[in-house]
């Protein structure tokens, strides 16, 4: 066994320091509340309250969008609201730039941090989506892939020769340091900044502080508000600004989209992940996925059918395009209908999620964030033996002592998904073969942000949470080893499905799983 994992290691993690100092409330400029800008937006969107409860001002530098030197008003795309439908960032941006009347332009950037070919070609996939309908719209769409000899942060650029900056709230990283890095630009060269939370129904930021460690305390205290919002029609916005006409003159280029695949070639991404062709990205793919599990009878049937891992329409499989707002998270709220289980689920826990990650933009993948008891128990049971020390490596090509777990992995690694109910028991198993609770949330972390499609958004993150005690009470049984009052979910408990009958479901050999090679799988890629 490693002492650790070198990537793992090299990661950037917020350790607490002697200051005392809170980096969750540091890690943004104080929001400004009043002045030029804030005034701004209250005459743009006086008509819209719907759309100013989601917008914040996270840089006020650089001017009245008025009075800069501009030619443009920018839409910075980023990846969790991928669609052109019912998305309240564009629609802010479009506001903008009719008031201004400047042309609206769209901005995409990809940076290679911890990506993958999986992560890229699904979200380029949507961006390509995306791209259409605007210049349908006469809205100038830009793309910019970071490769070799292309790295330079285009969305700086960009905002330097624009009035405004609009963005979608970005919650996790690594979209978080790229909008922080505007926020805190230097100067006035860079225009101001506002960000558009487009993800939830009810805001995050109107969630009532303390509301959102557990799920109980967070449906009380925002079910009437959420049910309000979903109620009301969204309006639809037209063009912004006049069209943006070829001599604009931008300062960058755009990437062609042609050959997605040829192009995320020449990124620095991890390649061995292929990507999924059963789940390619984009909005048309999105609606199709949930207009046919609703046809089928997926919703009235969830709450007896969403704990079978066996069953494909159990569950409606819509995560990956909700966490990359590839569909309208308030059009799955209304259709939802909140008489069913599948409400429940979509709507408590996923906005818990979101919630909790817009107040802790530093310490939401630590063990810092864990409920007290939790750090407690799990610290205490650090020195606890542990039936097997694994690598990361083990655990990536599903080398561990357990066929059923080895299963689950095998099954992520090759279509992107793990059922919920499997991915519990799968993540808590982790820490049996880590060498603390740090690195077994880091860990925890990486392989389900590296695979899954719907890996590094906020609900991933309550899900990881969870098997550490996060949003949960202790067991009442009682304390176990290397867990301690954690609840534990042993794998060889696990009777719903066996390793066998879950590698047959996505068409792979029903030998023992551990003699499978994950790494053929990635090569040969996706089913």
């Amino acid at each position: 066994m490693e002492a650790s994992d070198p990537d793992l290691r090299a990661a950037k993690r917020y350790r607490p320091d002697a200051s005392g100092e809170d980096p969750d409330a540091a890690f943004w400029p104080h929001e400004t509340r009043d002045g030029p800008l804030s005034s701004f937006f209250d005459v743009v969107l006086g008509e819209r309250p719907d759309l100013r409860e989601r917008l914040r001002v996270v840089r006020s530098a650089g001017g009245s969008p008025a009075s800069r030197d501009a030619g443009f008003v920018l839409y910075w795309a980023r990846g969790n609201a991928l669609r052109t439908e019912e998305n309240p960032a564009l629609d802010v941006a479009k506001l903008c730039a009719q008031e201004l009347r400047l042309p609206l332009v769209a901005l995409f950037h990809l940076s290679e941090a911890g990506s993958t070919r999986r992560r890229h070609m699904f979200l380029l996939q949507g961006w390509k989506e995306v791209c259409e309908e605007l210049e349908r719209e006469g809205i100038r769409a830009v793309c910019h892939v970071a490769r070799p000899g292309r790295r330079n942060p285009s969305y700086m650029t960009m905002a330097c020769r624009a009035a405004l900056v609009v963005s979608e709230e970005p919650f996790t990283n690594p979209l978080l340091e790229d909008a922080r890095r505007v926020a805190l630009a230097p100067g006035n060269g860079v225009a101001p900044l506002a960000l558009v939370d487009a993800s939830c129904v009810l805001p995050a930021r109107l969630c009532p502080p303390g509301k959102d460690l557990r799920a109980y305390a967070f449906e009380a205290a925002t079910k009437a508000s959420r049910r309000a919002r979903i109620a009301a029609a969204y309006a639809k916005v037209g063009r912004g600004g006049p069209a943006a006409t070829p001599s604009l003159g931008l300062p960058i280029s755009s990437d062609d989209l042609d050959d997605i695949g040829a192009l995320v070639s020449l990124c620095h991404v991890d390649q061995a992940v292929a990507s999924v062709s059963s789940t390619p990205g984009g909005q048309r793919h999105a609606n199709r996925r949930w207009r046919d599990w609703i046809d089928g009878g997926g919703l009235a049937g969830y709450a007896k059918r969403r704990n079978n891992p066996l069953d494909e329409s159990g569950s409606s499989r819509m995560s990956a395009y909700v966490n990359a707002g590839m569909v309208s998270p308030f059009r799955l709220a209304r259709e939802g209908n909140s008489d069913h289980k599948f409400f429940q689920e979509y709507q408590t826990w996923r906005e818990l999620g979101y919630s909790f990650v817009f107040r802790r933009p530093v310490t939401h993948n630590t063990i810092g964030c864990l409920p007290a008891w939790a750090q407690r128990t799990l610290r205490g049971r650090a020195e606890d033996g542990r039936a097997a020390r694994l690598s990361l490596r083990d655990l990536e090509e599903g080398r561990t002592p357990e066929p059923l777990w080895n299963a689950m992995q095998v099954a992520l690694v090759k279509t992107g998904e793990l059922h919920n109910n499997l991915r519990m028991t799968w993540g808590k198993a982790i820490h049996h073969w880590s060498a603390s609770p740090e690195e077994a949330l880091e860990r925890l972390e990486h392989l389900n942000n590296k695979y899954a499609l719907d890996g590094s958004a906020p609900p991933s993150y309550v899900g990881i949470l969870w098997c550490f005690g996060g949003f949960d009470s202790p067991s009442k049984r009682g304390e176990v080893p290397v867990l301690g009052s954690v609840k534990p979910k042993p794998v060889s408990a696990y009777r719903r499905v066996s390793a066998q009958a879950l590698l047959r479901k996505h068409g792979l050999s029903s030998k023992p799983a551990g003699q499978l090679s994950v790494i053929s799988l990635l090569q040969r890629g996706s089913r």
